[in-house]
């Protein structure tokens, strides 16, 4: 349940129905769910999205492809342009000017990507044959059919044509230390830093990966969110001594106000976490997200920066201040990567006569 990950489908049923219809959308095992009615697994939790599909009579199930295939021909003179993991067999890079670049450019629609698996190697899969057999064939054989999953659930939040930026955090417990790390159940989006603790100390040791509000916890000890689920990955986070998080990187954005004295933004946020709530269209936010759609204020940004003043250093009580006060503002805010805005997944429409509640969860 924690990964929504869809095991087997049944010859008779609603899904066997849609599959028939929509051969070019059927749903395979492996697929998973990563969003349901306009809720998303990234932003929701697996948990909520359950609740949905056996709840609701009518369904809008948004499904992202885990596997596919690629078929690679080593003629001499050729490299395949991709490192990866001996014993995990995960991408680690890929050559613009390889075999796996140049497939990528003839099939953007089966692009491999850093951190897709490779699974088998012309038929021998790693799960019966092990990392090293799969390794050696590619290295001995000219023909390549390569089988590779993907973490669906990031495949779903990835904005076309971009990579997630992520980064590592290595932290350890041993001294009782606390992390001094808030950050949200279900979706494990970092909503502050303390000014005291092992992520503070992790912050000013390393500058380039440090984390900020908005980042989000997507691995922990080669546990992902979209494989064992944001309940697990929490537990690991609390019980285990050693971690090795994985976190994305979330993109900020400036936004320009200027407004008369006395003059409201138009703009709802919690006072503690600074995420948005709500805005005004009649505001002088709102006016500004009609003027500038590539900068829009939306519902969940984060703001992290008021007038050159950073929630980490003067925290969220000043920034808000600053906000009330001032008539000239520059906002700088944080938007979660993985998030319901961004899905790419397909869509089984709830329009369809075949969904209903006469599906089972």
């Amino acid at each position: 349940l924690g990964t929504l990950e869809i095991q087997s489908i049944n010859a008779v049923g609603l899904i066997a129905a849609w599959n028939h219809e929509h051969p070019e959308k059927a749903v395979h095992a492996s697929d998973q769910i990563v969003g349901v009615n306009g809720k998303y697994i990234t932003s929701h939790g697996a948990t909520l999205l359950h609740e949905t599909l056996r709840n609701e009579q009518a369904l809008e199930i948004t499904v992202a492809r885990a596997y596919f295939m690629i078929r690679i021909d080593k003629s001499p003179g050729t490299k395949i342009g991709a490192t990866f993991d001996e014993e995990t067999l995960k991408i680690k890079s890929i050559d613009s000017n390889g075999l796996v670049a140049d497939w990528n450019r003839q099939h953007p629609n089966t692009a491999v990507r850093v951190g897709d698996h490779i699974m088998e190697v012309n038929g021998r899969r790693a799960a019966e044959r092990g990392a090293a057999a799969l390794s050696s064939e590619m290295k001995q054989e000219q023909i390549l059919r390569i089988g590779l999953a993907r973490e669906a659930a990031i495949a779903a939040g990835s904005p076309p044509g971009n990579d997630v930026e992520t980064y590592e955090v290595n932290v350890s417990k041993v001294s009782g230390q606390k992390l001094g790390l808030i950050f949200e159940i279900g979706t494990l989006e970092v909503s502050s830093v303390k000014g005291t603790g092992l992520i503070a100390d992790w912050n000013f040791a390393n500058p380039n990966s440090s984390v900020r509000p908005s980042d989000q916890i997507i691995e922990v000890n080669g546990r992902h969110m979209a494989t064992h689920g944001a309940d697990l990955l929490q537990n690991t986070i609390h019980r285990e001594e050693h971690l090795k998080i994985t976190l994305a990187r979330a993109p900020t954005y400036t936004v320009l106000i200027q407004r008369a004295a006395g003059q409201k933004l138009g703009l709802r946020f919690d006072p503690i976490s600074l995420k948005v709530s709500s805005v005004d269209s009649a505001g002088p936010v709102g006016i500004w997200n009609s003027q500038y759609m590539d900068r829009v204020v939306q519902d969940g940004d984060r703001i992290i920066e008021v007038n050159n003043k950073h929630v980490m250093d003067h925290g969220p009580q000043q920034l808000g201040e600053e906000m009330r006060k001032e008539t000239v503002l520059r906002i700088t805010l944080s938007r979660r990567v993985l998030g319901p805005e961004q899905n790419r997944g397909y869509t089984v429409p709830p329009s369809t006569q075949s969904l209903h509640r006469r599906m089972t969860g």
